[in-house]
């Protein structure tokens, strides 16, 4: 039950910046006003416009899908003329999708692209990535340092696993509302200070899949929203 949950001791109360804000969705292309509570970060594919509410945070990538062989170029600067916009906060998503036709090798040097851009720019990289765990994991011993949070993580333990070995942070989604046995285990693996929480497209508040998350780990949601804004403030450079 709730009263022997201390088995998981790595969560541990942190200093709590007192800004307002209890739940933080690190991915999401909800355009709609954010309720107070919730600090969200807006996924934009580059070319597109970026919001126009100051106190919006958005994140501004190439996505795997927006590339069709002949256009990375013009993408590529679009996406350099948007970099300067002041709420700016992260690159991507960006990534690798094996469910699309187009070539891996494209894809990957699109993906090698914005780590470099987001090294240079000291940005987390938020990463897309579509049954093309082993590529990730070679393109992150290849490039060691920087940020990078893969958004919407379905993968089983052992991935998890193998992502917290080389500091990658996972971002899991509406998938823990129906969390089969699999991706339980992987919500178990993650470190405390490698995890953080979205809505990506689903139409469903932050708040249920905290309550989801909090469940599955037998910790108070107040305990792990406090260890996700502590993350953040280590990955995100935001003043609130």
């Amino acid at each position: 039950g709730r009263n022997n949950q201390i088995s998981m001791p790595a969560f541990v109360f942190l200093h709590c910046m007192n800004h307002g804000y209890q739940y933080i969705d690190i991915h999401t292309h909800d355009t709609a006003t954010a309720r107070p509570d919730v600090l969200r970060i807006q996924s934009i594919m580059a070319g597109n416009p970026t919001p126009a509410n100051s106190a919006s945070r958005f994140s501004l990538g190439i996505h795997p899908w927006q590339l069709d062989g002949n256009n990375h170029q013009t993408l590529w600067m679009e996406l350099l003329q948007q970099m300067d916009a002041p709420q700016l906060c992260a690159i991507g998503e960006t990534g690798l999708d094996r469910s699309i036709q187009t070539p891996m090798q494209l894809q990957m040097d699109v993906f090698e692209q914005h780590i470099q851009l987001a090294e240079n720019r000291k940005l987390p990289l938020i990463i897309h990535a579509v049954r093309c765990m082993a590529e990730l994991l070679q393109l992150r011993k290849k490039h060691p340092s920087g940020i990078w949070i893969v958004h919407g993580f379905t993968g089983n333990a052992t991935q998890a696993r193998q992502c917290m070995k080389l500091h990658i942070h996972l971002s899991f989604g509406k998938a823990l509302l129906t969390a089969s046995s699999k991706l339980r285990e992987a919500l178990m693996a993650t470190a405390p200070g490698q995890l953080f929480f979205e809505t990506d497209s689903a139409e469903v508040a932050i708040a249920e899949i905290y309550q989801a998350a909090a469940n599955i780990l037998q910790i108070e949601e107040l305990l792990l929203c406090r260890q996700i804004e502590t993350n953040f403030q280590h990955c995100f450079n935001i003043v609130q």
